[in-house]
């Protein structure tokens, strides 16, 4: 169990690290404590050696990043101490990448790591950076990350940038479900908790830094890219003790529910999304979820019908008690992709005694006729009249005969539809948004969705985008501050800049300045604003100037409130 130096935040990776160490204690781990400001080099060596299960929680100095080059003595690895005690638990912390673990660390075979609460690992960036929803960066920074640990022979690495409610040793002490199966447990009862598994939208690639390795990402639709599991997704519990499965809690012969009675076990708010479902490799709704919640351990045996009621394919998972999930890659006992169509699916539990209980049943919609629709930007400037961003392309693939109709929305109002007269065949689908309604007058500044549709016979599938219009999303840390509070301000224009921005401010109380700020990148800047102690409460007005490539003017303006 390590804890490394992390700033602000040691004092609670330092109370997190601990809370999983004794919940290793709990179920009979034996476990070696390496904390900051004594997580050293020399000690974490010598406390993974051999190590079944490695946990770090610290500082996290991943790839890619805004601090290049890449160099993989410091990238992708572990932050510790320079030095034993004297440097303090904050400060300063010394990197240790790829090339120093893989010489030096040797855990056991077939061992699981947890990265925790650290920055790259499970796909976003640093804090400041704000949430990431590009897939193949994020992919890249998982993978990347896993790699390092995976060449040491490690089965699995988790990666989780959000206090999970998850108790990762008990499951895999106490459980014979596969990484994968963990991975996919929902801890809360809240649809908005980002504790446990989510399944709004995730999605698997084969790993390109692992040969062999596949990487199971589950991102938040509003904080981006905060859990990741890479390696070998279905390397079960039993496999990493050694032992048959599962030894739990319970009565080996007597399944006892919370009462001690040899009832049946209970499936119940049993839920399936999404619907419908397109199991066609687009990493787009290809995974149908279903949840539930167990009363006792069990094993859920799933079986998948089609609408002649013929079974197309079975499954079964073994799970403690409380909420899980059953997922079906739309793919029948053979491994084939099963055809469009209404299905149903039945979920039936069963305890260790042999009680049955009570079938569930979900019925799911397949429908593939349509892969992922992507666009070349994410944000667009026609207003402006030059050629810089003016407009935004966008592609998708129909894999069979479809109606095709395309709609951009705004706050779930249609500003502009474009469909075709005839069904279209199977091919590439292209159309480029200018920023202009169905009467061809320039659309206000804001984020629309734009949606392609495609009708079969079987039923409409449908996928979307996000754009924004306009020359700037600006994020701002905090848009109540205080009086001596500092601001950081993040600037992302949508055309490429010639410069760095300017910015006029003006706070109540107190004569304009001028504040610069610093060109990250060509599209983005980024500034400190400190809120003086002698303003006055109310409105700053914080005013962009700026010119991009062309030399056209990029004015902007955001406004905040001093408390």
């Amino acid at each position: 169990m390590i804890v490394g130096p992390a700033s602000s935040s040691t004092r609670e990776f330092l109370s997190e690290g601990e809370r999983i160490a004794r919940q290793a204690e709990a179920v009979g781990m034996e476990v070696v404590r390496v904390f900051t400001p004594h997580a050293t080099w020399k000690r974490v060596k010598a406390a993974v050696a051999g190590a079944d299960l490695i946990v770090y929680l610290g500082h996290g100095n991943g790839w890619p990043s805004v601090h290049p080059p890449y160099n993989p003595e410091t990238k992708n690895g572990l932050g510790l101490n320079p030095c034993d005690g004297t440097c303090g638990t904050t400060g300063p912390t010394r990197y240790y990448g790829t090339a120093p673990i893989q010489e030096e660390l040797r855990p056991a075979p077939d061992a699981i790591v947890l990265l925790h609460r650290l920055c790259f690992a499970s796909g976003n960036g640093e804090g400041d950076d704000g949430p990431v929803f590009d897939r193949d960066l994020a992919v890249e920074r998982v993978t990347g990350y896993a790699a390092t640990f995976l060449a040491l022979g490690a089965a699995a690495v988790f990666a989780w940038g959000w206090p999970q409610r998850v108790d990762l040793p008990r499951l895999l002490m106490r459980s014979d479900l596969s990484m994968d199966e963990i991975f996919m447990i929902a801890a809360s009862d809240s649809p908005t908790a980002y504790d446990g598994f989510i399944g709004k939208d995730d999605y698997t690639r084969d790993s390109p830094a692992t040969a062999g390795a596949r990487t199971h990402l589950d991102p938040h639709p509003r904080w981006g890219h905060l859990r990741a599991l890479t390696g070998s997704l279905g390397f079960r519990a039993s496999e990493w003790r050694g032992t048959p499965p599962p030894p739990d809690d319970r009565a080996p012969v007597l399944a006892v529910n919370g009462a001690g009675t040899s009832d049946a076990p209970v499936l119940s708010r049993v839920t399936g999304r999404p619907v419908p479902f397109s199991p066609n490799d687009d990493d787009e709704g290809d995974r149908l979820v279903i949840e539930r919640r167990l009363s006792e351990p069990a094993t859920v045996t799933m079986a998948v019908r089609d609408a002649s009621g013929r079974v197309v394919r079975t499954a079964r998972s073994s799970q403690p008690d409380g909420a899980g999930r059953t997922a079906w890659d739309g793919r029948d006992d053979a491994g084939a992709r099963v055809p469009d169509g209404r299905y149903t699916i039945a979920l039936t539990p069963r305890d260790r005694a042999g009680n049955v209980g009570r079938t569930s049943t979900v019925p799911v919609l397949v429908l593939t006729a349509l892969r992922r629709l992507q666009a070349d930007v994410d944000a667009i400037d026609p207003a402006d009249g030059d050629r810089l961003a003016a407009s935004v392309s966008l592609e998708a693939r129909l894999l069979a005969e479809a109606r095709v109709t395309w709609t951009v929305r705004r706050d779930g109002r249609v500003v502009r539809t474009r469909y075709a007269d005839r069904p279209l065949p199977a091919g590439n689908l292209g159309w480029a948004w200018d920023g202009r309604d169905d009467r061809g007058r320039l659309v206000p500044e804001g984020d629309y969705e734009i949606v392609v549709a495609a009708e079969t016979a079987a039923g409409t599938l449908r996928s979307q985008v996000r754009v924004h219009v306009g020359s700037w999303r600006i994020a701002v840390s905090d848009r109540t501050p205080s009086r001596g509070d500092r601001v950081e301000l993040v600037l992302r224009s949508t055309e490429r800049l010639g410069a760095a921005p300017t910015l006029r401010v003006v706070i109540p109380g107190l004569a304009a300045r001028t504040l610069r700020t610093v060109l990250d990148d060509p599209y983005r800047a980024t500034a400190t604003l400190l809120i003086p102690r002698t303003a006055r409460v109310g409105r700053v007005v914080v005013t962009i100037a700026a010119r991009d490539v062309a030399g056209g003017r990029e004015p902007g303006r955001t406004v905040l409130v001093v408390r």
